[in-house]
């Protein structure tokens, strides 16, 4: 992924004011790639935007199925997780924090009672793609209103 995204930014004219990250997934689900890949990965797309001037998010990995199924998912994902949280924190105004993991969590509803997982539980149903949405529209406001002014509104 960093590679392609190296190439995207060189190959593009377009400025970016914010990107969303959302990695680390599937990459949990090889027990053999050591946490520290991942993260690097993930930090090197980071840097790469910040180096044209783009604010990002990072998107924590979610909860799924999968951690009843197999433990040391579990323990890699808040691994990740928590590095990827402190990492964000150092970077101040340049990042910023969708805690998916935390506000849309395994076996979590909407008000309605409609689950935020699919059948399956390893996949977010239409109504947790929308809560998860929410959580990234939170965050990214506020850089957007901060790097754009003319889009708050006047009185």
């Amino acid at each position: 992924m960093p590679r392609r995204l190296q190439r995207h930014l060189q190959e593009t004219s377009v400025h970016y004011d914010v990107a969303i990250i959302n990695g680390g997934t599937n990459d949990l689900g090889r027990l053999h790639t050591p946490i520290e890949d991942i993260f690097n990965d993930l930090m090197k797309m980071h840097e790469m935007l910040h180096n044209f001037n783009t604010c990002t998010v990072i998107y924590t990995v979610p909860q799924t199925k999968v951690d009843k199924l197999c433990p040391p998912i579990v323990e890699k994902r808040n691994e990740l997780n928590s590095k990827m949280r402190e990492q964000c924190a150092g970077w101040g105004r340049m990042c910023a924090m969708a805690e998916v993991e935390s506000l849309v969590p395994y076996g979590s509803t909407d008000k309605n009672g409609k689950s935020y997982y699919d059948y399956g539980g390893y996949h977010f149903s239409k109504t947790g793609y929308r809560r998860v949405a929410e959580v990234i529209f939170d965050v990214v406001k506020p850089i957007l209103l901060r790097e754009m002014p003319w889009l708050k509104p006047t009185s």
